[in-house]
């Protein structure tokens, strides 16, 4: 083949094994794989194939998830291509180099076995017996031209089987073991005796006949066993034959050949004994049920028990919330009269100390008497275990990059790669995403659905707000979502039906199967809104009034808005005085509630009430989305499946939502409290990349689009209006003033003629005259604390609300330096208290009636 027809050949591969969804990339023809940096990431297309593939490149492929599972059993000898037929699972997929038999066979395995080279211990050069290769790796494929100058061409090219990465790890690790004792097998005249011990050994690991018979058969023909007929033969009378006599093994095979061939093979093949060989000090073994160090004295080997049960490590989880990854083992052991233990899950940290026998096994598991014995069972325990399967387990959702690609985590798996395993908490459990289907037109009709939720109200607003939360959520983790949805209202409104149903765009639920409520503590809420990464979680049921722990409540909401608006989590402490990891939230909560919550007027601006009213519901509608919540699914799975996509070819992506999200602040911004535009900005840029997809996916056309997230904004910037009334009516120094006005009216406290002193045994907390009123600052702020210390109180200092109202021009100050001045005359006592003066004439302007003393020349009540 010419360099020009190579050139042509290598793109038309390429495009081939794209359209088969492998990836191929590129590198200098004669060399085995990429010299440069970052090739597991590269993502090429069809289009740039003539400009990536020509002449004088080779082609290679991307293992593993990135090729839809693809792993290549790679024989690195001439014994494994040729005992290959006989262990390995038949395939469809084979190539190798031009004029030998094929060395390469493919399997697909989702989720991908561990890369696992096996090497022959005894050899000088040349190890490697052939290779398990996927995660991580490439492996050149035809028509690329090898290092030693042949072709790599395919030897059968049908189809690529599925198959389970243990059953496929199992066969690899025989055909290994089968060449590693092929190669070493005993003399003649010692060969009859190893494969008695051979087949003794493989029927005491629970192999059935045939696959003794297939392994002895590949061993055979390896060694060049003249004789092999006879040896099958001898093994398959022992095999039938069923005397109640021991029958010989792996430690007899190791008198006859190599020792450490014998048990290197045996560890391939899962035998558990491979670190206690008899004879040898400070090896271990299960003997008689029990765990046991083997001690070598003067008189032979001695068994000293370590433990009465036998424990191995069975699995090994890798559990990863996104902060940090914990390692967690699965314990199974059996006492020495055969009954098993129960399965105990614990974490690698706790193994050492041994503790968790007794907590998880109680008295049946017995540790030897000693430190020493304990530190040895550690050890035991783990060398016994061999080669521990593993598995990793995210136990979050959200955004994260597998395989060098983002992939969407949901309670069900993840979309955007396969075979991806996801635990989560009970109550988080219903978050699953469909994968959505080839068909467009299902999609465009479930997005076209989902549109419905704005119309659930008479007051769309509600609708929009909605939406906008829902659709904001998965954004999150490229541009954080600082804002809290509060959906209050009297009970029978709806709150909580409407917002599960809203959720049915990211999981199964009803209004009986909220995710949370605020029932559940600080900690659990912090631990959910944490945990539910990129997703939106209601929270449901904020009624204080109606609890017996009400401050609990009130305490608890105000924490988590605090921590919510500035995205920030607690720092904590582990109990060796390091630092753990801080766990900010990550959802977007929605939360539904009777009333609004108590506290600081910046707790009422990090959250965005939307307001309802019993009898607002659209019946129709809610009964119609009720009964497609399957559609209300899929329209989500849509949503995220095309944002994944948009993530995936344009990294560009969070710079520009967040660019986009400041654009809308700054249309949003005005007087009032900066917070407000900024929820207005963080919800409307949901409502708008919802608008975005619709038109993107075809569901709506894109008039109907700018349409939507038009009217979002305006019902968003509605509600925002409203909410500044609300924080105005809030504002700590308008409490102060119109409770002290409410006191004025009801003459439990006095506002008097600048001069007088008494007011008949009525408390004064201040003067008039005909241009300002005069406020005892100490006595006023203690007044009106008492009259509202039933509600939300006054949630902030003295000091703040006198500078709060010094900013808006109501107090005069007499000097630069301090706020307060002395009483203009002397009272008839002859004191002159400190006194904070008010401008009357800028009361009445800002709307502060102060029971009639606002304005200039009243009288007021206490006149």
């Amino acid at each position: 083949m010419t360099a020009a027809s190579n050139g042509a050949a290598i793109q038309k591969a390429a495009k081939a094994y794209i359209r088969l969804g492998w990836r191929p990339i590129p590198y200098e023809a004669g060399t085995k794989g990429p010299k440069t940096k970052g090739w597991a990431k590269w993502k090429i297309t069809e289009n740039e194939i003539a400009e990536r593939f020509h002449e004088g490149t080779n082609i290679g492929i991307v293992l593993g998830a990135a090729s839809r599972g693809l792993v290549d059993i790679d024989l690195d000898c001439p014994e494994a291509v040729q005992a290959a037929p006989l262990l390995l699972p038949p395939t469809g997929a084979k190539f190798g180099q031009e004029g030998k038999e094929p060395g390469h066979w493919l399997y697909q395995c989702r989720p991908a076995p561990k890369n696992q080279r096996f090497q022959d211990p005894r050899a000088e050069s040349e190890s490697t017996i052939l290779e398990v290769r996927a995660e991580g790796l490439q492996t050149m494929f035809p028509p690329s031209l090898h290092p030693n100058g042949r072709r790599i061409v395919w030897a059968e090219r049908t189809s690529v089987p599925a198959v389970d990465k243990s059953a496929l790890v199992t066969a690899a690790s025989r055909l290994a073991a089968a060449v590693l004792l092929g190669r070493h097998w005993a003399a003649p005249g010692g060969r009859h005796q190893a494969s008695l011990a051979l087949a003794g050994g493989l029927s005491r690991l629970g192999w059935d006949r045939d696959a003794i018979m297939d392994f002895m058969r590949a061993v055979c023909l390896i060694a060049g066993d003249g004789e092999a007929d006879d040896r099958l033969r001898a093994v398959t009378s022992t095999l039938e034959r069923d005397d109640g006599e021991p029958t010989i093994g792996f430690k007899t095979l190791a008198e006859i050949i190599d020792p450490a061939i014998v048990f290197t093979a045996a560890k391939w093949l899962g035998y558990r004994q491979t670190d206690g060989g008899k004879g040898r000090p400070g090896g271990y073994a299960v003997s008689d049920g029990c765990i046991v160090r083997i001690r070598l004295t003067k008189d032979g080997p001695v068994n000293d028990t370590l433990a009465f049960f036998e424990a191995r490590i069975a699995e090994e989880i890798i559990e990863d919330d996104g902060a940090e990854r914990v390692r967690r083992w699965v314990m199974e052991g059996s006492t020495p009269d055969g009954r098993a233990l129960p399965r105990a899950v614990i974490t690698a940290a706790e193994y050492p100390s041994m503790s968790w026998v007794s907590r998880e096994w109680g008295t049946r598991a017995v540790v030897a008497a000693g430190q020493a014995a304990k530190d040895s069972l550690r050890e035991a325990i783990q060398r016994l275990s061999g080669d521990v399967p593993e598995r990793y387990i995210y136990a979050h959702t959200g955004w994260r990059q597998i395989g060098g690609r983002w992939a969407f985590l949901h309670a069900g798996g993840a979309l955007g790669a396969e075979g991806v395993e996801v635990r989560l908490p009970d109550r988080l459990a219903r978050y699953v995403l469909p994968t959505p289907p080839g068909d467009l037109g299902e999609t465009r009709e479930a997005v076209r659905t989902a549109l419905d939720l704005t119309k659930l109200f008479d007051d769309r607003r509600v609708g929009f707000a909605l939406l906008s939360a829902l659709a904001r959520a998965p954004l999150a983790g490229m541009v954080p979502a600082t804002v809290t949805l509060w959906v209050y209202g009297p009970s029978g409104a709806f709150k909580t039906t409407t917002t599960t149903l809203g959720l049915s765009l990211y999981g199964l639920f009803t209004e009986h199967t909220p995710p949370e409520s605020w029932l559940s503590t600080e900690n659990a809420l912090e631990r959910s809104l944490w945990t539910l990464a990129d997703l939106p979680l209601v929270i449901d049921d904020f009624a204080p009034a109606n609890t017996r722990d009400a401050e609990r409540v009130r305490q608890t909401a105000q924490g988590l808005l605090r921590r919510l608006g500035n995205h920030v989590g607690r720092n904590r402490l582990r109990s060796d005085l390091s630092a753990a990891p801080s766990r900010p939230p990550r959802a977007l909560a929605i939360v539904t509630a009777e009333e609004l919550p108590s506290g600081r007027l910046s707790g009422l601006a990090r959250l965005f009430p939307v307001p309802v009213e019993r009898g607002q519901v659209h019946f129709e509608v809610l009964g119609r989305l009720q009964g497609q919540r399957h559609a209300l699914n899929l329209a989500g799975a849509a949503y995220v499946e095309w944002l994944r996509r948009l993530r995936d070819h344009d990294d560009a992506l969070p710079r520009k939502l967040l660019e986009r999200q400041e654009t809308i602040r700054s249309q949003a911004a005005g007087g009032g409290h900066p917070r407000v535009a900024d929820n207005v900005a963080v919800l409307a840029l949901g409502l708008e990349t919802w608008a975005d997809v619709a038109v993107g996916i075809g569901a709506i056309p894109e008039a109907e689009g700018r349409k939507l997230a038009e009217e979002g904004l305006a019902a968003l910037l509605d509600l925002a209006e409203e909410h500044h009334r609300l924080l105005d009516s809030e504002a700590p120094e308008r409490l102060l003033l119109d409770a002290i006005g409410e006191l004025v009216a009801s003459n439990r406290v006095a506002i008097v003629r600048l001069g007088q002193g008494d007011a008949g045994g009525v408390p004064i907390v201040g003067w008039y005259d005909t241009t300002h009123l005069y406020l005892l600052p100490e006595v006023a702020y203690k007044e009106a604390e008492a009259l509202l210390a039933r509600g939300r109180g006054l949630a902030a200092s003295p000091q703040s609300i006198w500078r709060a109202l010094e900013k808006q021009g109501a107090i005069v100050r007499q000097s630069e330096d301090r706020l307060t001045s002395k009483l203009p005359v002397a009272l008839i006592g002859g004191g002159r208290p400190r006194v904070v003066r008010l401008s009357r004439e800028r009361l009445r302007h800002l709307g502060f009636t102060l029971g009639g003393f606002a304005g200039t020349g009243s009288q007021g009540a206490g006149s």
